[in-house]
C-alpha cells in the first residue's frame, strides 16, 4: 500500500516466490505513473481507510504491506481491526526516525545546520513564515501531538521491517508496547547489481571520491567540503550526487563547492538509468557519506561490491550494522584526524571478505529466501488471529 511509487524490487520478489497472488494500491487519483511501467498497480481514493468497504476487503489478503509508514497508511491501520487484518510495515527511514530523535536538526552538523536553516528546507514560503509565527512550546506539542499519532498507529501493526535490521530496537525503544515483531525484509533494487559485481574482481576504475547521495541535509555535505579543501586531492575529483531532494540546496551546495574545491566538485544533477549511474561512480574508488542516520543504503552497497573504500560517521547505525557483520568500513571521525587515509589503499583480502559477506545479506538469493520467510510467517499469523 503506497501513495507514491513502487521499488520495481517489491513487484519482482513477491510475484518471484508468489506469482499472480499479489495486488499493488497506490491511495491517489489514477494517473500516468513516470518510473513504474509494468506493475498492475490499482488506484483507491485518499479517504479509502474511512470506507467500510475497502477496509472490509483487506481482510481477505494474508497479509497487507504498508510501503512506509505516510499518512494514508498511519490512518488505514488505525482505522481497521488489527484482528482480522495483518499488516506489515516496510520501514523507508524517513517515517520513523522522528521517533528515534528528538528532532531533525539533531541529524545536522553544525555548519549543516546553520545552512539548512537559513535554507528553510524548501519549504513552501508560507508554511516557513507560519512556522517562525508559532511559539516553540506550541510547536513541540504539534510535533509531539503527531507522533502519538504515529506511535497508536504502531500498536496495531503486526511486523516491522526497518532498512536495517539494528534499528527495529532503536524504534521499539521509543514506544510504547504492543510493538510489532521484527521481519527481515527490504527493498533491495540492485541486488542483482551487487550479485555481479561480488562475483568479479574489483569494479572501480577510477580514484575519484563519491561524497553523499541526495540534495538534503542530512548529508552534511559542508564539514567534508571544508575538510576536503585543506588537502591536496593529487587530482582526485569529488563526484556529489544531487538530483532528488532540495534543489535550493544543491545550488547553495553546488556554489559553496565551486568556490572551495574548483574544478574538483563534480555535482550530478540530472537523474540517470541505474546502469548508467553506476557505470558513473565506478569512477570512484572511496566513498564518503557523513550522514549521523542511516541513508544511502543503496549506494554504500554498490559501491562495497565494487570494491570502494567506504567511510561513514561512527554513530551511523549503517556503520554499526556493517562493522557487526564482519565488513571493512572506516570512521569518518578517523579520516578527519588522519587525512592520509583517503591514499592508503585496502588489502586484497578485506575487499574480498567485503564481497563474500555483502552478496550472503544483500543478494539476491537471501531476498528472495527473505520473501519466502516473510509470506510464510505472514500466513501463518493470519491463521492464527483467525
Amino acid at each position: 500500500m503506497d501513495d507514491g511509487i513502487f521499488p520495481i524490487s517489491a513487484y519482482e520478489l513477491f510475484e518471484a516466490v508468489a506469482p499472480k497472488c499479489n495486488d499493488f494500491f497506490i491511495a491517489s487519483k489514477p494517473h500516468s505513473l513516470k518510473f513504474v511501467k509494468y506493475i498492475p498497480v490499482k488506484f483507491v481514493h485518499k479517504l479509502s481507510f474511512i470506507n467500510p468497504l475497502f477496509l472490509k476487503s483487506l481482510e481477505q489478503y494474508d497479509f497487507v504491506v504498508l510501503h512506509s509508514l505516510n499518512l494514508f497508511n498511519r490512518q488505514l491501520v488505525q482505522h481497521s481491526d488489527p484482528s482480522r487484518v495483518t499488516f506489515v510495515w516496510i520501514g523507508m527511514g524517513f517515517d520513523y526516525y522522528d521517533l528515534i530523535f528528538e528532532s531533525a536538526e539533531s541529524l545536522l552538523l553544525d555548519k549543516t545546520r546553520e545552512i539548512a536553516a537559513g535554507a528553510r528546507n524548501g519549504q513552501p514560503r508560507w508554511r516557513w513564515f507560519l512556522k517562525q509565527l508559532l511559539p516553540l512550546p506550541l510547536s513541540s506539542f504539534i510535533a509531539t501531538k503527531r507522533n502519538a499519532i504515529k506511535r497508536n498507529a504502531i500498536k496495531k501493526i503486526h511486523y516491522f521491517s526497518p532498512v536495517l535490521e539494528n534499528e527495529h530496537k532503536l524504534v521499539k525503544r521509543k514506544c510504547e508496547p504492543p510493538f510489532p515483531s521484527y521481519i527481515p525484509w527490504n527493498y533491495s533494487s540492485n541486488a542483482k547489481i551487487i550479485d555481479r559485481d561480488c562475483a568479479l574482481e574489483n569494479t572501480v576504475m577510477g580514484r575519484n571520491i563519491l561524497l553523499g547521495n541526495s540534495a538534503t541535509p542530512t548529508n552534511n555535505h559542508i564539514e567534508i567540503i571544508d575538510f576536503l579543501s585543506h588537502i591536496d586531492l593529487y587530482g582526485k575529483k569529488i563526484i556529489c550526487p544531487l538530483s532528488y531532494g532540495n534543489q535550493k540546496y544543491a545550488d547553495f551546495i553546488i556554489k559553496y563547492a565551486d568556490n572551495k574545491l574548483g574544478e574538483g566538485f563534480v555535482p550530478i544533477r540530472d537523474f540517470l538509468p541505474l546502469e548508467d549511474y553506476t557505470s558513473l561512480i565506478s569512477n570512484c574508488s572511496i566513498v564518503i557519506m557523513n550522514h549521523v542516520r542511516q541513508q544511502g543504503v543503496g549506494n554504500a552497497d554498490a559501491m562495497l561490491a565494487k570494491g570502494a573504500k567506504v567511510f561513514l560517521r561512527e554513530e551511523n547505525p549503517l556503520f554499526q550494522l556493517y562493522k557487526s557483520k564482519g565488513i571493512k568500513v572506516f570512521k569518518i571521525q578517523d579520516l578527519e584526524a588522519d587525512p592520509s587515509l583517503l591514499f592508503e589503499d585496502m588489502a586484497k583480502k578485506a575487499l574480498e571478505n567485503n564481497k563474500k559477506i555483502l552478496k550472503q545479506f544483500r543478494g539476491m538469493e537471501i531476498k528472495i529466501t527473505m520473501t519466502k520467510n516473510l509470506i510464510e510467517q505472514c500466513c501463518a499469523s493470519k491463521s492464527r488471529i483467525r
